[in-house]
C-alpha cells in the first residue's frame, strides 16, 4: 500500500479545484477592501498589496491546503508507518510543508500579479511584494500544519484555523484604514502589507505622505519584533508537528490495517484507544486556541488601548461644540515647543473630525492639506494657496460621513525647541471651489514617547 502512495498521487485533484474555486470567490468578495481611497503614484502598488493581503483575512487558501496536506485519507495512507523514526517523520513533514508553502505562495503571487496588471503598477516593485508573500507563506503554513496534525480532523482544522485568522483580522483590522499603531504589525494582514511595502523598495517623500496612505509611519526596524515573534512561533509549530506525527503515523497505520482481512482482531482492539487519544488531543488544541484568544484580548487591553494624552501635551483643542470653518480657507496659528515637551514626545498628531457637514452632498469626500513645522507666521500669511500647499505637504483624502475623522496618525518630525506653525485647509473633492461652511473639532497634540 505504501509503495502506491509514495508519489504525489495522494493529492486529490478535486481538492485542488475546490481550493482554487473557493479562494477566488473569497478574493472577489473582499476586493473592495483593497481600494486605498487615495490618489497618487503609490495607489496602484498599494491596491495590489491590499488585494493580496485580503487572502489573509480568512486565510482560506492556507486552511484548505492544510486539510489537503494533513487531513485526507490519501494523505494518511501515504505517511502511515507503525514506528516512524525521526528521519522519516522529518522527511514527510518537510515535503508537505514546502508543497503547501509553494501552493499558497503561487496563489498569492497570482493575486498580486492581477493587482499590478489591473492598475498598471510599475513591475519594478513586484519582486519585493512577491518575496513578502513567500515569507508569510512559510510562517503561516508552519502554524496551520500544527493545528491540522494535532486535531486530525478536516472540520476542526477548518474551524480552528479560520477562527484564529478571523480573530486577528477583527482585532487588528482587515482594511487599509485599520492600522492604528505599530501593534497592528503583529497581525498577519498588516505584517504582510508593511513588509511588502518595505521590501518593494518604494520610497515616500516624507513621513507625512506614508501616514496619509497607510495611517501609521513604519520603519524597517519596526518589523523586526513582529517578524521575530512569528518566525519563532513557526519554528516551534514545525518542531511540535514533527513530534506529533509519531503518534499520528501509528494511528494511520492501524486505520490502514482495518482494510486488511488478515489482521488479527487483537490488533484492531488498539484503534479505540488511539481514537480516544485523538479526541483528547483535539480538546487540548481547542483549549489552546481559546487560551490564545483570551491572551490576545488581554494583550489588546494592555497594549493596544489608545494611550491617554496628558493635558500638557495638547497644543490646541476645539470647544466641545466644535468650530465653524469655510471650505477652501486656511486655518493656522503657532505654538511654542519647550524642552519639556520634547522630552515627553516622539511626534505630533493633528486630528480633525467633521461634526456638521453643512451643504455637503454625497460625493468623493473632503480632502485636507495640513502640516506642523518650524515656519514664520508672517511669512506663511503672505503666501498664496499653491505656495502654502508646497509648505504643508501632509494630505488626507476621503473624509466622509461614514469616516468623518482624519485619524490619529503620528508624524515623527519634531526639530527641537522653537515656534511651530500648524495649518490646514479642507476642500471638497467633488467641487474644488466649494466655499460652504462646516463645523469641525480640532485636536493638535504631541504623541507620548
Amino acid at each position: 500500500m505504501l509503495k502506491k502512495v509514495k508519489s504525489l498521487g495522494w493529492m486529490n485533484p478535486y481538492h485542488l479545484l475546490i481550493l482554487v474555486a473557493v479562494s477566488v470567490v473569497i478574493s472577489i468578495i473582499f476586493e473592495p477592501l483593497a481600494d486605498p481611497s487615495n490618489v497618487g503614484d503609490f495607489v496602484s502598488i498599494l491596491y495590489a498589496i491590499n488585494l493580496t493581503a485580503n487572502v489573509l483575512t480568512f486565510g482560506v487558501p492556507f486552511t484548505i491546503v492544510a486539510i489537503i496536506m494533513w487531513n485526507t485519507k490519501r494523505t494518511h495512507l501515504s505517511m502511515a508507518r507503525p514506528n516512524g523514526d525521526l528521519r522519516y517523520r522529518r522527511e514527510q513533514f518537510l515535503i508537505r510543508y514546502f508543497l503547501s508553502t509553494a501552493i499558497t505562495f503561487l496563489y498569492m503571487t497570482v493575486i498580486c500579479y492581477v493587482g499590478f496588471t489591473a492598475t498598471g503598477a510599475n513591475f519594478v516593485y513586484f519582486p519585493g511584494v512577491v518575496t513578502s508573500t513567500l515569507i508569510i507563506s512559510f510562517i503561516l503554513n508552519g502554524f496551520m500544519a500544527l493545528v491540522a496534525i494535532a486535531v486530525d480532523s478536516p472540520i476542526l482544522t477548518f474551524l480552528l484555523t479560520s477562527a484564529i485568522l478571523i480573530y486577528f483580522s477583527s482585532t487588528f483590522g482587515y482594511s487599509v484604514f485599520s492600522a492604528d499603531d505599530l501593534n497592528s504589525l503583529y497581525a498577519p494582514y498588516h505584517l504582510f502589507r508593511f513588509l511588502a511595502i518595505i521590501l518593494s523598495g518604494y520610497e515616500f517623500a516624507n513621513e507625512s505622505i506614508m501616514v496619509d496612505y497607510l495611517r501609521i509611519y513604519v520603519e524597517p526596524i519596526s518589523l523586526v519584533a513582529p517578524l521575530l515573534m512569528w518566525c519563532v512561533f513557526a519554528i516551534f509549530s514545525i518542531m511540535c508537528s514533527i513530534y506529533l506525527l509519531r503518534d499520528a503515523m501509528e494511528r494511520w497505520s492501524h486505520d490502514e490495517s482495518a482494510w486488511d482481512d488478515d489482521k488479527e482482531v487483537s490488533e484492531q482492539g488498539l484503534i479505540p484507544k488511539l481514537d480516544l487519544s485523538t479526541r483528547k488531543r483535539q480538546k487540548v488544541v481547542s483549549l489552546i486556541v481559546i487560551a490564545l484568544f483570551l491572551f490576545t484580548t488581554a494583550f489588546n487591553l494592555i497594549s493596544i488601548t489608545p494611550t491617554d494624552i496628558p493635558d500638557d501635551l495638547y497644543l490646541y483643542r476645539s470647544p466641545e461644540s466644535g468650530e465653524p470653518i469655510i471650505l477652501g480657507s486656511w486655518n493656522y496659528n503657532t505654538v511654542q515647543l519647550t524642552s519639556s515637551h520634547l522630552s515627553q514626545a516622539d511626534g505630533w498628531v493633528l486630528k480633525v473630525t467633521v461634526l456638521e457637514w453643512g451643504a455637503y452632498n454625497v460625493g468623493e469626500g473632503l480632502r485636507m492639506r495640513y502640516g506642523f513645522l518650524i515656519y514664520g507666521l508672517s511669512t506663511f500669511s503672505t503666501l498664496n494657496d499653491t505656495e502654502r500647499e508646497g509648505v504643508m505637504t501632509s494630505r488626507t483624502w476621503g473624509i466622509t460621513p461614514e469616516r468623518p475623522s482624519t485619524g490619529t496618525g503620528v508624524h515623527h518630525s519634531l526639530d527641537g525647541e522653537d515656534s511651530y506653525l500648524w495649518a490646514f485647509r479642507i476642500t471638497d473633492d467633488s467641487n474644488a471651489n466649494a466655499t460652504y461652511g462646516i463645523t469641525i473639532s480640532v485636536e493638535l497634540y504631541l504623541h507620548p514617547s
